[in-house]
């Protein structure tokens, strides 16, 4: 797109501090300077349902940056306002978005910053460009560039110079240049909606892209609140791992002469200890009967969590509580990743107590809910398997039934149960006997021998019919695009165990992104203070009043089964509930303390959500067909009877 310099009109002091600008042959440019200004521009937006929106920053941490610019336009006009945010109290916009669907690229930042700007307003809707393109690029190499820039010019054509973004961060007044950026970021996120929403529709992504958008406050929520922490607790265990560590490293080189963070000294020292080993993995290590190994492993262990669980972290922490980056699609499957900090990377096992440093203040607690083996009863659902499905519906645990028919066990131990539920969670997505038992050993603490992990998969596949057709049938379809129950879309997925894995752990994540939406939209059953503080998978953890936990324990349990049963109507949903004073585990007191205390008829029933997925063989796109009052066809949100509030 051509750009021609900027033309500032003069206006005289008695009319309002509006500047009309030229940004190219069909974009004109109003900023805004004073009170009188924003009223201009109220009416110049009328009464358009659509507006796209565009915040510019001192810097990218919405916590500690300032807001310096808010740029608006009607998708498909040819005016933007560019408010300028050092000049007229933002808190001003509040009624001029009220009631609006909001377009913009990366929205959560948005809202974030306008949340803390204190610029307060309830949106029809919400249609997310950044979250529109990941959705039509995943399975794609363009995944990974859904940038508004990335975007524009794979859809547009468009080339956007994005290097006066960083001038944000000078003092002084707002230049042409800057004043040009904000405009047309604005201007490229309303064209970008039009163009990915006829894509959508193509691709019969309407329904799963409007699911996101409805989660989106949810993780604006999310972020915002932060998750109560203890810090000293922290910085104590940090210690204790830095000194372990230390400790280890000395012994190791006093009985072995070698450096424990060199492999090839530790696996020349191994080796001349007699061990034939061509590595110095974990799984080649704890096989070894040897001091020197276990001393490696348990060096690496502590080196782990002095570096990974060490002082660093606490520069996350503000005012007492730890502040994560949530990433609402982090993962082609649609799950969400966490970053600076990682807060599901945080282990749960009793050897790493960090969890209890996630630790509610005084009359304060955490509520815990958890899918129970959701994995295993999507598996059952999609494949479809009769005996999986039975069991579940007669309320029998899968861990102990698979302990009994594929183990051979009559009498199951908790040892009995721990191996089937690694040979569970294993074998549906298809492991070999030599990733089996990697598998067992890393993530459950199981040993397996070759010949335990052979047979194991060859009852299983027998005992699970279902499970054994359908990953036939995918190995037999070779390379295909894949859906979730939701229908989103993964393209060209050619591996055996990603089209077996991305059904179903893709449908637990847009489970639990409807129950983020529902906890959102129905926030108002408890009270204000309630706080979403973490999504970890299948997990998620809400903050109360000690007081409050029973009701709120309700709430959470039961839009998270409404959240997923939708999805998966074969087979029932089953949420654990928790509360305590920390994340731990070992903290939280058993779902019978707790449920059925609060008052249930705080969660009406949800209706159903449109429904997509792998199973429909029609053709024709899904979703509400266009109109002139609905440019975008999104599904409008009272298809599913909510009520659209914003943080």
């Amino acid at each position: 797109m051509s750009q021609v310099p900027l033309i500032a009109s003069q206006r005289q002091s008695a009319v309002p501090q509006v500047e009309v600008l030229s940004t190219g042959p069909d974009l004109e440019v109003r900023v805004v300077r004073d009170p009188a200004g924003l009223e201009d521009l109220a009416r110049d937006l009328g009464d358009a349902r659509f507006v796209a929106l565009d915040t510019e920053t001192t810097g990218p941490n919405w916590r500690a940056d300032r807001l310096r610019v808010v740029s608006l336009t009607i998708p498909g006009s040819n005016r933007a306002w560019v408010v300028d945010a050092q000049a007229v109290d933002p808190r001003a916009l509040g009624p001029v978005l009220q009631g609006r669907w909001i377009v913009g690229h990366n929205l959560k930042f948005d809202l974030l910053v306008l949340k803390r700007a204190g610029v307060e307003f309830e949106p029809a809707g919400f249609f997310d460009t950044f979250l529109a393109e990941k959705l039509l690029t995943a399975g794609l190499k363009e995944w990974h560039d859904c940038s508004l820039a990335d975007a524009v010019a794979r859809r547009l054509s468009v080339r956007l110079d994005k290097s006066p973004r960083a001038s944000f961060r000078l003092p002084g007044p707002l230049t042409e240049a800057q004043v040009r950026y904000a405009a047309l970021d604005a201007w490229a996120a309303g064209m970008l909606a039009e163009a990915q929403s006829a894509a959508l529709k193509r691709d019969d992504l309407l329904a799963v892209a409007t699911l996101e958008f409805l989660a989106l406050p949810a993780i604006v929520w999310l972020e915002s609140s932060g998750v109560p922490f203890d810090a000293e607790r922290w910085e104590a265990l940090a210690r204790e791992a830095v000194g372990q560590a230390e400790a280890l490293a000395r012994r190791i080189y006093e009985s072995a002469g070698v450096n424990p963070d060199s492999p090839k000294q530790v696996l020349e020292a191994l080796r001349r200890r007699g061990h034939a080993i061509e590595d110095t993995t974990e799984a080649t290590l704890k096989v070894l009967d040897d001091d020197l190994a276990r001393l490696v492993l348990a060096y690496r262990d502590a080196a782990n969590r002095a570096g990974k669980f060490g002082r660093d972290f606490l520069e996350y922490v503000v005012d007492g509580r730890v502040y994560s980056d949530w990433h609402q699609i982090g993962a082609v499957t649609g799950r969400m990743s966490s970053s600076e900090p990682n807060l599901q990377n945080v282990p749960r096992y009793p050897d790493y107590p960090h969890r209890t440093c996630f630790r509610a203040s005084e009359g304060r607690v955490l509520v815990k809910a958890d899918y129970s083996q959701i994995e295993l009863r999507i598996a059952a659902a999609i494949a479809p398997d009769r005996r999986m499905l039975e069991a579940y519906r007669q309320g029998r645990d899968l861990h102990t039934l698979t302990a009994q028919m594929v183990l051979g066990r009559n009498e199951v131990t908790k040892e009995d149960r721990q191996r089937a539920k690694a040979v569970n969670f294993g074998l549906i997505y298809g492991m070999g006997a030599d990733t089996l038992i990697e598998h067992a050993r890393n993530n459950y603490g199981v040993e397996l021998s070759e010949a335990e992990a052979q047979e194991f998969r060859r009852r299983f596949f027998r005992t699970y019919r279902g499970i054994a057709a359908w990953h036939e049938r995918e190995r037999r379809a070779g390379t295909h695009d894949v859906r979730t129950r939701a229908g989103r879309l993964v393209r060209n997925e050619d591996r055996l165990t990603n089209r077996l894995n991305t059904p179903v752990q893709g449908t637990g994540a847009d489970g639990l992104k409807r129950a983020l939406a529902k906890l959102w939209i129905r926030r108002h059953e408890v009270p204000a203070d309630v706080k979403l503080c973490l999504a970890v998978h299948d997990e998620i953890v809400v903050e109360c009043n000690e007081d409050d936990a029973p009701a709120v324990a309700d709430w959470l349990k039961a839009c998270m089964k409404e959240g997923m049963q939708d999805l998966i109507p074969e087979v029932p949903v089953e949420v654990e509930i928790g509360v305590g004073p920390s994340w731990a585990g070992d903290s939280m007191r058993p779902v019978h303390d707790i449920v059925g205390q609060g008052d249930r008829s705080a969660c009406p029933p949800a209706s159903k959500p449109p429904q997509n997925g792998p199973q429909r063989e029609q053709s024709e796109p899904q979703g509400q067909p266009f109109d002139d009052s609905n440019p975008f066809g999104l599904i409008e949100p009272n298809d599913w009877e909510f009520e659209w509030q914003l943080p």
